[in-house]
């Protein structure tokens, strides 16, 4: 991939970048990761697997699991929270259809394995003792996503992550 102006690591666009691809791979309501596992900004240039390494440099490995509207509402009160598929609407969250979160409905999700087993206080595993561990690193999704994206000098990344937040915020 390629990238213009490249994006701070505490920028929506960078959480957006990670969070979505990991939706988008399990087709899931919601992704969630933290701030704090972003660790480095993206640099202008290149997007290399070495730059993707030093963004996400742990071993994690993606875990996809079930919690109703509440417990998820719960946990994202958090403002470290990076989240894909839930905007927060006053005291709550709407859905990507636009939609209310429901506190007892179910919602599928993926995270970090880190997270799932309560990491910065996360408490998925409270909730389903049943997830299913995906054997992918969490990596994986963002090279693949922005393969695909074939982003150049023309079409950089930051444009393809704008236009999804333009996207979304149409919703």
């Amino acid at each position: 991939g390629y990238s213009a102006v490249g994006l701070d690591r505490r920028s929506a666009a960078i959480g957006r970048w990670i969070v979505d691809a990991w939706r988008e791979r399990y087709g899931v309501d919601v992704a969630v990761t933290t701030q704090g596992a972003i660790r480095q900004e993206l640099p202008p240039g290149d997007v290399t697997m070495a730059t993707v390494a030093s963004i996400m440099p742990f071993e994690n490995e993606l875990v996809l699991c079930s919690v109703t509207g509440a417990q998820l509402a719960a946990m994202l009160r958090d403002d470290e929270a990076v989240v894909s598929g839930l905007t927060r609407k006053g005291d709550g969250f709407v859905t990507a259809s636009g939609e209310a979160l429901e506190p007892a409905k179910r919602y599928r999700v993926v995270t970090s394995d880190l997270l799932f087993h309560g990491g910065d206080g996360y408490t998925f595993s409270q909730h389903d003792p049943a997830p299913t561990m995906t054997g992918d690193n969490w990596r994986d999704p963002v090279v693949a996503w922005t393969k695909r994206a074939a982003t150049s000098a023309r079409k950089p990344l930051e444009s393809l992550l704008l236009e999804s937040a333009t996207q979304t915020a149409e919703h």
